[in-house]
């Protein structure tokens, strides 16, 4: 039977606003002005059929992202699979400070690269920078070379395989960047992220892979080029110390939407 659009927004009362006019939109080709304006309109049984999908995967607690394939970050759209975090607004932070402490003609990269996110905003705001994207994950590069496409920018990124720094043996970058796995195994905030892939979240103790990019990017470092990383929202004390500890000056705490010590940066001389 034959849906009104105005029927299927009662039915679904129970679902946030900003999901049943997003809803509409990505599955039923329906801007909110369009449902607001002719309530009476009725959906065909493909729209249906997709609005109910889509609606499944949401009460199953699917992320939003994950449903459309779709994700905005910067002034970027990205596809996004099961196979790559879903970038937050707060990791615009890390890209505001990248694009700052890029020299120009700088040569950047990205660890841990995943849907792009970082590599391919910096790319678009920055023309000059030579930007280098790393990850262990083939899945993950195949989505980043999509991304890379999807925003015209394939030319001006360079994707390479590999755990870390090893991915770039004795290459010299100005500037090195991370959003690394710092979630401890056991964390009770991973039971809201089960979508999202493991490898991307859980490093050992939460420290294991900040402590490894922080010890080893010194080797990647021309002087007086900069190393970002982004770690948990408790981990800012001990994530400064580990920058002192082996020998980064001027190390700084950034804090993200909410105040909160985010990201940790620091000079190498």
């Amino acid at each position: 039977m034959t849906q009104s659009v105005g029927g299927w927004l009662q039915a679904h009362n129970t679902l946030l606003d900003q999901h049943r006019y997003r809803l509409l939109e990505d599955f039923a080709n329906l801007s909110r002005a369009q449902a607001m304006s002719d309530p009476d309109r009725c959906l065909s049984p493909t729209q249906q059929t997709h609005l109910e999908d889509a609606v499944a995967q949401l009460s199953s607690g699917k992320p939003y992202e994950y449903i459309t394939g779709t994700a905005h970050f910067w002034n970027l759209e990205l596809d996004v699979t099961e196979d790559v975090l879903i970038p937050r607004p707060d990791t615009e932070l890390l890209v505001e400070l990248a694009v700052a402490d890029s020299p120009t003609d700088a040569r950047l990269c990205d660890l841990g690269t995943g849907s792009g996110a970082i590599a391919l905003a910096v790319a678009a705001s920055r023309k000059d920078v030579q930007v280098t994207a790393c990850d262990m994950s083939p899945a993950a590069l195949e989505v980043c070379a999509s991304n890379a496409r999807r925003n015209a920018l394939q030319d001006r990124l360079q994707l390479l395989a590999g755990d870390w720094l090893t991915a770039v043996p004795g290459a010299q970058f100005d500037v090195i960047v991370s959003n690394p796995p710092y979630i401890r195994q056991g964390d009770p905030h991973l039971s809201a992220l089960k979508h999202e892939p493991e490898q991307a979240l859980v490093c050992g103790d939460g420290y294991a892979a900040l402590s490894k990019i922080i010890r080893n990017a010194r080797q990647h470092l021309t002087a007086g080029g900069w190393l970002g990383v982004e770690h948990g929202y408790d981990q800012g004390p001990v994530v400064s110390r580990l920058f002192a500890h082996y020998g980064y000056e001027l190390v700084s705490a950034h804090n993200d939407l909410q105040g909160i010590h985010r990201v940790t940066r620091g000079h190498w001389q």
